[in-house]
Protein backbone atom coordinates (compact mmCIF):
# COMPACT_ATOMS: atom_id res chain seq x y z
CA UNK A 1 0.00 0.00 0.00
CA UNK A 2 1.18 3.24 -0.73
CA UNK A 3 0.68 6.81 0.80
CA UNK A 4 -2.57 8.32 -0.12
CA UNK A 5 -4.34 5.90 -1.38
CA UNK A 6 -7.77 6.66 -0.58
CA UNK A 7 -8.28 2.78 -0.18
CA UNK A 8 -11.67 3.30 2.21
CA UNK A 9 -12.38 6.86 0.74
CA UNK A 10 -15.93 7.67 2.24
CA UNK A 11 -16.77 4.31 3.59
CA UNK A 12 -19.28 3.12 5.67
CA UNK A 13 -21.42 6.19 6.02
CA UNK A 14 -24.60 4.95 5.98
CA UNK A 15 -24.30 2.37 8.80
CA UNK A 16 -22.86 1.85 12.09
CA UNK A 17 -19.40 2.30 11.15
CA UNK A 18 -17.11 -0.30 9.91
CA UNK A 19 -15.39 -2.77 12.67
CA UNK A 20 -11.87 -3.43 10.95
CA UNK A 21 -9.66 -6.60 12.36
CA UNK A 22 -6.16 -6.66 10.76
CA UNK A 23 -5.08 -10.53 10.33
CA UNK A 24 -2.27 -12.65 11.59
CA UNK A 25 -0.06 -12.29 8.73
CA UNK A 26 -0.20 -8.46 8.73
CA UNK A 27 3.18 -6.66 10.23
CA UNK A 28 2.36 -2.97 9.33
CA UNK A 29 -0.41 -0.71 9.20
CA UNK A 30 1.18 1.61 6.30
CA UNK A 31 1.10 5.48 6.90
CA UNK A 32 -2.14 7.48 5.65
CA UNK A 33 -4.40 3.78 5.31
CA UNK A 34 -7.66 5.27 6.52
CA UNK A 35 -6.77 8.75 5.58
CA UNK A 36 -9.42 10.81 3.88
CA UNK A 37 -8.94 12.71 0.61
CA UNK A 38 -8.24 16.25 2.92
CA UNK A 39 -7.03 16.55 6.63
CA UNK A 40 -11.21 18.04 7.14
CA UNK A 41 -12.72 16.38 4.59
CA UNK A 42 -16.44 14.78 4.96
CA UNK A 43 -15.08 12.13 3.21
CA UNK A 44 -13.41 10.39 6.05
CA UNK A 45 -14.49 6.63 6.03
CA UNK A 46 -16.74 5.87 9.16
CA UNK A 47 -14.55 3.41 10.85
CA UNK A 48 -15.57 3.05 14.63
CA UNK A 49 -13.96 -0.49 15.58
CA UNK A 50 -10.17 -1.58 15.13
CA UNK A 51 -8.87 -4.54 16.09
CA UNK A 52 -5.15 -5.11 16.10
CA UNK A 53 -3.76 -8.23 16.95
CA UNK A 54 -0.29 -9.11 18.57
CA UNK A 55 2.15 -9.59 15.49
CA UNK A 56 1.95 -6.48 13.76
CA UNK A 57 5.13 -3.83 14.51
CA UNK A 58 3.99 -0.85 12.95
CA UNK A 59 1.71 1.57 12.59
CA UNK A 60 2.53 4.71 10.04
CA UNK A 61 1.86 8.25 10.00
CA UNK A 62 -1.66 9.74 10.24
CA UNK A 63 -2.97 6.10 9.71
CA UNK A 64 -6.23 6.23 11.64
CA UNK A 65 -6.29 9.68 11.44
CA UNK A 66 -9.54 11.29 12.19
CA UNK A 67 -11.71 7.97 12.40
CA UNK A 68 -14.74 7.47 15.06
CA UNK A 69 -12.86 5.22 16.99
CA UNK A 70 -14.01 5.26 20.66
CA UNK A 71 -11.06 3.19 21.73
CA UNK A 72 -7.65 1.39 20.83
CA UNK A 73 -5.55 -0.93 22.37
CA UNK A 74 -2.06 -1.59 20.93
CA UNK A 75 -0.35 -4.80 21.30
CA UNK A 76 2.67 -5.16 22.87
CA UNK A 77 4.15 -6.30 19.34
CA UNK A 78 3.73 -2.53 18.12
CA UNK A 79 7.16 -1.20 18.77
CA UNK A 80 7.10 2.23 16.37
CA UNK A 81 3.95 4.53 16.22
CA UNK A 82 3.70 7.43 13.36
CA UNK A 83 3.26 11.21 14.24
CA UNK A 84 -0.70 11.62 13.87
CA UNK A 85 -1.45 8.29 14.07
CA UNK A 86 -4.70 8.57 16.19
CA UNK A 87 -4.98 12.75 15.74
CA UNK A 88 -8.33 13.88 15.24
CA UNK A 89 -10.29 11.21 16.29
CA UNK A 90 -12.99 13.33 18.06
CA UNK A 91 -15.29 10.18 19.58
CA UNK A 92 -11.46 8.55 20.71
CA UNK A 93 -12.10 8.18 24.88
CA UNK A 94 -9.71 5.38 25.96
CA UNK A 95 -6.30 4.03 24.84
CA UNK A 96 -4.22 1.78 25.60
CA UNK A 97 -0.37 1.52 24.51
CA UNK A 98 1.67 -1.58 24.09
CA UNK A 99 4.92 -2.22 26.10
CA UNK A 100 7.09 -2.38 22.99
CA UNK A 101 6.72 1.36 22.37
CA UNK A 102 9.46 3.92 23.80
CA UNK A 103 8.22 6.67 22.19
CA UNK A 104 4.90 8.91 21.63
CA UNK A 105 5.27 10.38 18.35
CA UNK A 106 4.28 13.77 17.64
CA UNK A 107 0.64 14.83 17.75
CA UNK A 108 -0.40 11.23 18.26
CA UNK A 109 -3.27 12.21 20.01
CA UNK A 110 -3.73 15.84 19.39
CA UNK A 111 -7.13 17.44 19.20
CA UNK A 112 -8.84 14.00 20.67
CA UNK A 113 -10.78 16.35 23.19
CA UNK A 114 -12.66 13.69 24.59
CA UNK A 115 -9.31 10.95 25.49
CA UNK A 116 -9.62 10.53 28.96
CA UNK A 117 -7.85 7.97 30.05
CA UNK A 118 -4.32 6.50 28.50
CA UNK A 119 -2.39 4.07 29.40
CA UNK A 120 1.35 4.80 28.82
CA UNK A 121 3.72 1.62 29.54
CA UNK A 122 6.85 2.42 32.14
CA UNK A 123 8.58 1.47 28.04
CA UNK A 124 8.43 4.76 27.05
CA UNK A 125 11.13 7.03 27.21
CA UNK A 126 9.90 9.75 25.19
CA UNK A 127 6.92 12.24 24.35
CA UNK A 128 6.61 13.69 21.33
CA UNK A 129 5.44 17.92 20.26
CA UNK A 130 1.85 18.39 20.66
CA UNK A 131 1.27 14.62 21.77
CA UNK A 132 -1.44 15.21 24.05
CA UNK A 133 -2.35 18.47 22.92
CA UNK A 134 -6.18 19.37 23.64
CA UNK A 135 -7.00 15.97 25.07
CA UNK A 136 -9.59 15.43 28.00
CA UNK A 137 -6.84 13.68 30.05
CA UNK A 138 -6.96 14.46 33.61
CA UNK A 139 -3.73 12.82 34.94
CA UNK A 140 -1.12 11.15 33.70
CA UNK A 141 1.22 8.32 35.25
CA UNK A 142 4.86 8.53 33.75
CA UNK A 143 7.92 6.33 34.86
CA UNK A 144 11.28 6.80 35.63
CA UNK A 145 12.17 5.60 32.10
CA UNK A 146 10.86 8.47 30.63
CA UNK A 147 13.52 11.35 29.64
CA UNK A 148 11.73 13.96 28.02
CA UNK A 149 8.58 16.01 27.17
CA UNK A 150 8.11 17.86 24.03
CA UNK A 151 6.43 21.45 23.56
CA UNK A 152 2.91 21.58 23.93
CA UNK A 153 2.84 17.67 25.08
CA UNK A 154 -0.08 18.07 27.39
CA UNK A 155 -1.12 22.14 26.46
CA UNK A 156 -4.98 22.66 26.28
CA UNK A 157 -5.72 19.43 28.23
CA UNK A 158 -7.76 19.16 31.94
CA UNK A 159 -4.77 17.41 33.88
CA UNK A 160 -5.13 17.96 37.53
CA UNK A 161 -2.16 16.19 38.46
CA UNK A 162 0.94 15.28 37.17
CA UNK A 163 4.15 13.47 38.17
CA UNK A 164 7.27 14.01 36.25
CA UNK A 165 10.31 11.73 37.12
CA UNK A 166 13.81 12.89 37.77
CA UNK A 167 14.89 11.11 35.01
CA UNK A 168 13.29 13.78 32.52
CA UNK A 169 16.37 15.89 31.48
CA UNK A 170 14.42 17.82 28.94
CA UNK A 171 11.17 19.72 28.88
CA UNK A 172 9.48 21.43 25.88
CA UNK A 173 8.23 24.82 25.81
CA UNK A 174 4.68 25.10 26.94
CA UNK A 175 4.39 21.53 27.56
CA UNK A 176 1.47 22.61 30.31
CA UNK A 177 0.03 25.67 28.85
CA UNK A 178 -3.50 26.23 29.80
CA UNK A 179 -4.15 23.35 31.80
CA UNK A 180 -6.83 25.04 33.97
CA UNK A 181 -7.61 22.64 36.23
CA UNK A 182 -3.85 21.91 37.16
CA UNK A 183 -3.16 21.81 41.11
CA UNK A 184 -0.92 18.80 41.87
CA UNK A 185 2.53 18.89 40.31
CA UNK A 186 5.04 16.42 41.74
CA UNK A 187 9.16 17.02 40.01
CA UNK A 188 11.59 14.25 40.93
CA UNK A 189 10.69 11.22 42.99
Amino acid sequence: FSSYNYVFYNAGKNGTGINVVFGEAVEKIPAYFFFPYSYYSSYVPKITSVTIPDGITTIGDHAFYGLDLTDITIPDSVTTIGDYAFAFCFELTSATIGKGVTAISDSMFEEDYNLRTVVIPDSVTTIGDYAFYNTALTSVVTYNKLTSIGKYAFAYSELESIVIPDTVTAMGESAFTNNFYLHNVQLGN
